[in-house]
């Protein structure tokens, strides 16, 4: 599932690398643009926040082809001639990073922000409000993401006691039949051959 988020600004104002950077610092996060250009219409969308790169999906539009594709935001933006949508998905330092560069447009161009998805219209104290949220849920899906191997690893071995356990049964009862004479001993030394061929191909598969 995709978000956007759009800032509306008047062209003439659009802000320089240098300019954003400036007015980001103020907020005393670890933010850095991880790529090189002069303005933000060339900005791609490659950024870090607290070491951690992310990317998000850029395009900048003249006012009237955005309101082409969602009129409904045509609410109080007379004074705005273009915009910059901001397009990301389940990342929430993503999130975070288009927090702070809207943040920055509202200070240095008089922005005017709106997530798209619920219309909703943020100012910059909501923005910043959401920054340390985005920054908490990131956490929480990190350490979802460092267990869900260890549960996984947990369950084969789980798997594996079972396998075990269900070959030495049977081993076992192979060999009370072998010793009533009911089946030939054949029968057992096939069955520990079939094991054994598979204790070695699991093995070697698990160190591939």
């Amino acid at each position: 599932m995709s978000m956007t988020m759009i800032a509306f600004f008047q062209k003439a104002k659009i802000p320089s690398k240098p300019d954003l950077l400036s007015e980001i610092e103020k907020l005393n996060l670890d933010f850095k643009f991880l790529e090189e250009f002069d303005t933000l219409d060339q900005f791609s969308g490659k950024c870090q926040l607290n070491e951690k790169e992310t990317f998000f999906e850029t395009y900048i539009q003249s006012k009237e082809e955005i309101l082409d594709d969602y009129p409904f935001l045509n609410k109080d933006i007379d004074i705005f001639d273009s915009g910059i949508s901001f397009i990301w998905g389940d990342d929430f330092i993503a999130g975070a990073c288009i927090g702070i560069i809207s943040t920055s447009l509202i200070d240095l161009c008089d922005a005017k922000i709106v997530y798209v998805d619920d219309e909703t219209w943020y100012s910059r104290e909501m923005l910043i409000s959401e920054i340390p949220i985005f920054l908490d849920e990131h956490e929480k899906q990190s350490k979802l993401l460092e267990t869900k191997p260890i549960l996984s690893e947990k369950g084969k071995k789980k798997k594996n006691i079972w396998l075990d356990l269900v070959f030495f049964g049977l081993t076992f009862i192979l060999a009370i039949l072998v010793n009533r004479k009911v089946i030939s001993w054949h029968f057992p030394a096939l069955f520990l051959g079939i094991y054994v061929g598979y204790s070695v191909w699991k093995e070697r598969t698990k160190h591939r």
